[in-house]
């Protein structure tokens, strides 16, 4: 069954979080955050530095900004900005956006040749997806991350009939694991 990795790199040193990755053999990072530079952390103070680290692993990790999949809404209250982001996720640009990056991720996107197994990453900030573990679902009082929302969503997309025949995804189950 293939998996969709999320993981936050916030409390973590570039080494760490490199150990992290290939020990889930992760070759392809794809950001999620609202903006490269939104690392509040050093020495992840801007994308191209997360880009770097990445590069400079042994393989080279691949990485990719997407763009429009960063939670833009900042109300002071976390649980009403996810409860925002979730609803939009469900609007037709948020379906669009999301059916375009579940299409990229299922044609292997354009890093690897056809006969190499991509394993992708969603990076955002937050360490933890969940306020606690084992989270009790994914409703909007157990996340902490959006990238929860994400996943779950690129998940749903690509584990659909349609296109598990379309892209020949094995059996079209995936499933999302948070490092």
């Amino acid at each position: 069954m293939p998996v969709l990795y999320t993981v936050g790199y916030g409390g973590r040193t570039p080494k760490e979080l490199t150990k992290l990755l290939k020990g889930a053999s992760i070759n392809l990072m794809i950001d999620v955050r609202r903006a490269q530079s939104r690392a509040f952390i050093r020495p992840f103070d801007t994308g191209t530095n997360m880009e770097v680290t990445l590069a400079k692993a042994k393989p080279p990790i691949g990485y990719e900004y997407p763009g429009g999949l960063g939670n833009n809404y900042n109300t002071g209250d976390t649980q009403e900005d996810l409860r925002i982001y979730k609803e939009g996720l469900d609007d037709k640009t948020g379906r669009d956006l999301i059916r375009y990056w579940a299409e990229w991720i299922l044609e292997g996107c354009d890093y690897f040749h056809k006969d190499v197994v991509v394993n992708y990453c969603l990076l955002c900030s937050e360490k933890n997806a969940y306020w606690e573990y084992p989270p009790v679902g994914i409703d909007v009082g157990a996340v902490k991350c959006h990238r929860v929302y994400v996943a779950d969503a690129l998940v749903k997309v690509m584990s659909s009939g349609l296109y598990a025949a379309a892209y020949g995804s094995g059996n079209g189950e995936w499933e999302v694991e948070h490092l």
